[in-house]
C-alpha cells in the first residue's frame, strides 16, 4: 500500500526511515538526502530501550526522532514499512515494528505534510527495480550499510518528489 502527499521537488531535503533490529533490539534509521546531489546530510538512530515498556519505548522512538528532524527543513519523506504476509502469524516482534514505524508516521507528519509510506514492491517501483535492488542502491549512497533501507526509501522520496513535479 502506498499513501502519497504531495511534495515538491523543489524541497531540497527529503527523509527515508526504516524500522529494523540492532542485535536484539528495535532501530529506527533515517537517511536526510540532499535531492540535487544524493548526498547524505544526516543519519539518524534510536535503538529503543528494551527496560522500558511498549509505551514508553514508542513515545521515545517518536520524540527522538522528532527531535532530529526538527534540525533540518525536510520537504517530504517515506517510511519503509515491514512487508505483510497473510500467512504469518503476528508476534511481539511483528507488534513492536507496526507500534514504532507509527511513532515514526507520527513524528514526520507534525514537521512535514508529505510522507509516503512504502511496502517493499512499492519501495522497488518507486525506485525503479525491485526492492532488493532500491535497497542495493541505497547501501551505495550511505557509508554504513545497515542504513540501507532508510536510504532507498529516501531514494523512493525523491523520486516521488521528482514525479509530482513532473521532472
Amino acid at each position: 500500500m502506498v499513501t502519497v502527499h504531495e511534495c515538491r521537488f523543489d524541497d531540497v531535503l527529503v527523509l527515508g526511515l526504516a524500522v529494523g533490529t540492532r542485535g536484539s533490539k528495535r532501530a529506527v534509521r533515517a537517511v536526510v538526502l540532499d535531492t540535487s546531489n544524493d548526498s547524505v546530510i544526516a543519519t539518524i538512530e534510536h535503538v529503543v530501550d528494551p527496560r522500558h515498556d511498549e509505551a514508553t519505548q514508542t513515545r521515545e522512538a517518536r520524540d527522538a526522532l522528532l527531535s532530529a528532524l526538527r534540525a533540518h527543513d525536510i520537504g517530504c519523506a517515506a517510511l519503509l514499512e515491514a512487508d505483510y504476509n497473510p500467512k504469518s502469524r503476528v508476534v511481539a516482534g511483528t507488534k513492536a515494528r507496526l507500534r514504532i514505524e507509527g511513532a515514526c508516521l507520527s513524528a514526520c507528519r507534525e514537521v512535514m505534510p508529505s510522507v509516503a509510506v512504502l511496502n517493499g514492491p512499492a519501495l522497488g517501483r518507486a525506485c525503479g527495480s525491485t526492492k532488493d535492488a532500491a535497497i542495493t542502491m541505497g547501501k551505495t549512497v550511505v557509508a554504513d550499510a545497515t542504513y540501507g533501507e532508510a536510504a532507498a526509501a529516501a531514494l523512493a522520496a525523491k523520486a516521488t518528489a521528482q514525479a509530482g513535479a513532473g521532472t
